[in-house]
């Protein structure tokens, strides 16, 4: 079952929204980074980097996630989001390697920031703004139900927290004079985005190997118990596995030996159609 028109629209507008927002950002924070040559800047910068690679994935498998099952792939298209999600973890963590390698050189060279106090403007401000961006998919992911925009949403929100940790020491260097300050606080960021992108990973790893959700299980348990007609035997062997919107249940239902193949049709679509 394809979701209706006015769902596909809003999922497809969000990612382009955000498609958008996140080219805007790296402009931004290169912009920043390239007045202030602070490293602390430009690991929030590598972040938009993977950002906007990562949304332009993004976009091209939520569309194909979008396309019904054919005879190829009966279970449909929906595991593109997960595959999204994996590849974006993966590059959030190589992001963290390479504030590590910036962090770790400007130890080495010393530490120069300049105009300090211009980049904390343009990095409050990309801030700001990718804060209503993230705000905006994690609206958009509830309503459509996108995983693909939900993990999407967490990487802005992460983006943001990252954002106000480089103001915090940026405005630290400004305040102090001590220039070691900007290297060491970007350590300690690299640091957050390698656990965001772990998680990240770990997540649609999960997904792709259809872990248990305990949740979607019980739901599911209910909704059966809900038309559980009183001359059925057993119900055992439950399975659940999700493929973008598509959820589909495997059980065996085990029915009087004198029922007839009608009886036992009309209590399976009345399970399908529940």
């Amino acid at each position: 079952m394809t979701q209706p028109p006015d769902i596909i629209r809003q999922r497809v507008l969000a990612a382009g929204l955000s498609v958008g927002v996140g080219l805007a950002m790296l402009v931004i924070k290169l912009g920043a980074w390239l007045i202030t040559a602070s490293t602390v800047i430009l690991s929030d910068a590598l972040e938009s980097v993977v950002h906007v690679g990562a949304t332009l994935f993004m976009y091209f498998c939520m569309r194909w996630s979008l396309r019904p099952p054919d005879e190829d792939h009966p279970y449909g298209h929906g595991r593109a989001e997960h595959v999204s999600v994996a590849v974006e973890g993966g590059m959030v963590a190589t992001t963290a390697l390479a504030v590590f390698w910036a962090a770790g050189r400007s130890l080495w060279l010393g530490p120069e920031v300049h105009e300090a106090q211009t980049g904390l403007w343009l990095t409050a401000a990309a801030a700001v703004i990718n804060l209503l961006l993230g705000f905006y998919l994690l609206d958009a992911a509830r309503r459509t139900r996108s995983g693909i925009l939900m993990a999407d949403a967490r990487h802005v929100l992460s983006d943001v927290w990252t954002s106000v940790a480089a103001i915090g020491g940026l405005a630290a260097v400004w305040a102090t004079g001590l220039q070691i300050l900007d290297p060491l606080v970007a350590i300690v960021l690299g640091t957050v985005v390698l656990f965001t992108g772990v998680r990240l990973a770990r997540g649609a790893v999960s997904g792709l190997m259809d872990a248990a959700d305990t949740e979607l299980l019980t739901t599911v348990v209910d909704a059966i118990n809900d038309i559980r007609q009183p001359d059925w035997i057993d119900c055992h062997k439950l399975r659940v596995r999700v493929a973008g919107d598509l959820v589909y249940v495997d059980f065996h239902l085990v029915v009087p030996a004198e029922w007839t193949v009608e009886q036992a049709h009309a209590a399976i679509e009345r399970l399908e159609q529940h």
